[in-house]
């Protein structure tokens, strides 16, 4: 059996910490990415050959890309991504909102889980034009961003999304319906 190849990220403590050992007690590959180095890799250094570092801030929208091509470069490969991280600040009374530090926690919470997932789709759908070429189908999936796409198609490229993400995709936004 193939080991698994996650992403989790916010992976040096708490939830992500946990989710992380347990993945790799089941010999998943994983790329731990955080901005805190040292839990990164003590885990490296107990999992050697599992374990593929990634230290840095994801409010730099490129460190997602930078994760999905650790895990395809070291592995070949990509199946599934945890997206843990995350911070809590600012918390405070709306009257005293500093506007900045509320589009810096959008950037670390929502936007950058977006950026990951979005590099996620593009790899997902060139995965699909590869699976398509290798089987000899006379589609071109790079018909499936718009409304030419046959509901046939859509459901073939569905459902490989779909078994290699293992988890909701909503086919609807990755079509543009």
């Amino acid at each position: 059996m193939v080991s698994k190849v996650i992403i989790v990220t916010g992976a040096s403590r708490g939830i992500g910490l946990a989710i992380s050992n347990c993945l790799l007690k089941q010999s998943c590959r994983i790329v731990v990415v955080s901005r805190s180095r040292e839990p990164l890799e003590q885990l490296q250094s107990q999992y050697k050959d599992q374990v593929e570092v990634l230290a840095g801030d994801l409010a730099d929208l490129s460190l997602g890309q930078k994760a999905v091509g650790a895990a395809v470069s070291r592995w070949g490969s990509l199946d599934g991504l945890i997206v843990n991280h995350g911070r809590l600040e600012p918390v405070e009374r709306v009257a005293d909102a500093n506007l900045d530090e509320w589009k810096g926690a959008f950037d670390v919470n929502y936007f950058s889980a977006v950026a990951m997932v979005c590099t996620l789709e593009l790899c997902y759908i060139i995965d699909v034009a590869v699976y398509k070429l290798q089987r000899g189908s006379d589609h071109s999936i790079g018909q499936s961003r718009n409304s030419r796409t046959s509901d046939k198609q859509r459901h073939h490229c569905a459902l490989f999304i779909g078994c290699r993400c293992q988890g909701y995709f909503d086919m609807g936004m990755l079509f543009g319906d």
